[in-house]
């Protein structure tokens, strides 16, 4: 009987002690599993609409905050180029001019960079093929510094609709033939009609307001290649419905990308001054 009673006695401690050794190690799992969770840090992605681009286009792209903590950085950024006879990346010297502000970036945040174009900003030629955008941010907290980096391509065969609407001069007299210019700067064909339309700004109601035109126009489609003008003149006394007002005027036009079939909206402003 004593025998029995102290063999009980000797088992219940241990059970005692393996429960408690159980429930430490489930409470320090338990804090690991929430560290992971909830320690995120700095983090960041760099967004660009698409992969690939032609050498000729604006290239704009933003920084994202994707991490949980404040971020700070200037407007600098590194552009590198792949070259596969050396499989090595090499930095392309850039033609740009970054004002010296900090940017400022709260986690979720986007920030717009800077945008730039191949075939002007770059120092060397922009080649065909693989190029990568890097960027290098600091952590508020921290300091801690890391890079962000995205891939992209240039292709030169992509097409790269473009044009311009312009004008010789900014003033004009009512009386006076107003004539403007359609210009391809792109490396595709384009196409449009004859009709325009001409906005007046209403100072008092702060609104452009449409311009009611009395004025024929054929209903021929012009194709313009890369390069090409086409010229267009109309005179704010003999094709104006009402009475011609001092003030500013816009000139809005839609031209269309022959291989991709965007449309392009131009627009160019002039006053017309009274004598």
């Amino acid at each position: 009987m004593n025998m029995w009673n102290l063999t009980k006695i000797k088992k219940k401690p241990i059970h005692l002690i393996s429960i408690a050794l159980i429930a430490l190690l489930l409470l320090f799992s338990g804090c690991l599993d929430n560290n992971l969770i909830d320690e995120t840090g700095p983090d960041a992605k760099i967004n660009l609409p698409k992969d690939s681009f032609s050498k000729y286009e604006d290239i704009h792209f933003e920084i994202k905050n994707t991490g949980d903590t404040v971020l700070e950085f200037g407007r600098a950024f590194n552009i590198e180029y792949y070259d596969e006879n050396t499989d090595e990346w090499t930095q392309k010297d850039l033609d740009l001019v970054w004002p010296q502000d900090l940017i400022i970036l709260e986690p979720g945040e986007t920030f717009d960079q800077q945008v730039f174009n191949p075939s002007s900003n770059f120092i060397t030629e922009a080649k065909d093929g693989e190029y990568r955008i890097i960027k290098k941010l600091h952590c508020a907290d921290t300091g801690e510094s890391f890079k962000v980096v995205e891939n992209f391509y240039i292709d030169m065969d992509e097409p790269y609709p473009n044009a311009s609407l312009s004008l010789d001069k900014d003033n004009f007299d009512k009386n006076e033939n107003i004539e403007y210019t359609v210009k391809n700067i792109g490396t595709t064909p384009i196409t449009f009609g004859r009709m325009f339309e001409v906005k007046f700004y209403e100072q008092m109601e702060n609104r452009w307001k449409p311009v009611e035109m009395q004025m024929a126009v054929t209903l021929e489609m012009i194709v313009l290649d890369p390069g090409e003008s086409f010229k267009q003149s109309f005179n704010p006394s003999e094709h104006f419905a009402k009475n011609v007002e001092d003030g500013l005027y816009r000139i809005n036009k839609s031209v269309t990308c022959t291989e991709t079939e965007d449309v392009l909206y131009l627009e160019t402003e002039f006053n017309i001054v009274g004598k």
